[in-house]
């Protein structure tokens, strides 16, 4: 580890790992190219927390990933350089640090949404509705794993549109199963094919095979 390698990161300091930990699961990197000790970096608790927020947003080269996200898969290298390669300006990383969490959350609750409804506007054409419905199903992986994601998915359990409802107690089976299930229980009794998606959503949930890894 860091700390045993390299000793204490000084007064005021931690080690912040250039690769994130994460990618030991996200990249399939060792833990010990993780924690070899070129790769954490002594920096204060500030800044430790600036980077790990840029890590957590979403940004016009990641598509609808979060960086995190979209660096999973890289090489080691390829995501060193992200910082020492091709450095985000310090001033553009407090900007984003600064941005409040509900306005994320909101942020965040309004992208999960309008992807929603574009996937049920376009239910007639299924090929768009199948594309739209992937680039959905990939911003809710890249959000889940953040607080603000998560707050965000499940405060629109209690949305007006069906569809919204649906996929947001879908997501949230995850961490809030009891509420979730409610939720597609009343679904389930509308004479709807939203009604025959909770249904079969429950059955799978309730089974063990549903899968949301894909």
């Amino acid at each position: 580890m860091a700390k045993r390698d390299l000793g204490p990161a000084g007064p005021g300091r931690v080690y912040d790992h250039v690769v994130e930990q994460s990618q030991i699961g996200r990249s399939g990197f060792a833990p010990t190219d993780i924690h070899n000790p070129f790769n954490p970096n002594p920096v204060t608790a500030a800044t430790n927390q600036l980077n790990a927020n840029y890590y957590s947003r979403i940004r016009p080269f990641t598509g609808v990933q979060t960086v995190r996200g979209w660096l999973g898969g890289q090489s080691f290298a390829d995501q060193y350089k992200l910082w020492y390669g091709y450095p985000v300006p310090d001033r553009e990383r407090e900007a984003i640090a600064m941005i409040e969490p509900a306005v994320r959350v909101d942020e965040l609750r309004n992208q999960y949404r309008d992807l929603v409804l574009a996937w049920e506007a376009e239910r007639d054409d299924p090929k768009k509705a199948n594309k739209i419905f992937k680039r959905h199903h990939a911003f809710y992986k890249s959000i889940r794993d953040s607080a603000e994601g998560r707050e965000a998915i499940v405060g629109l359990m209690g949305d007006p549109a069906t569809a919204v409802r649906l996929m947001a107690a879908t997501h949230s089976l995850r961490w809030l199963p009891e509420r979730a299930e409610s939720v597609l229980d009343d679904i389930e009794k509308e004479m709807s094919f939203y009604g025959a998606d909770a249904k079969y959503t429950l059955q799978g949930h309730r089974k063990g095979t549903l899968d949301l890894e894909w």
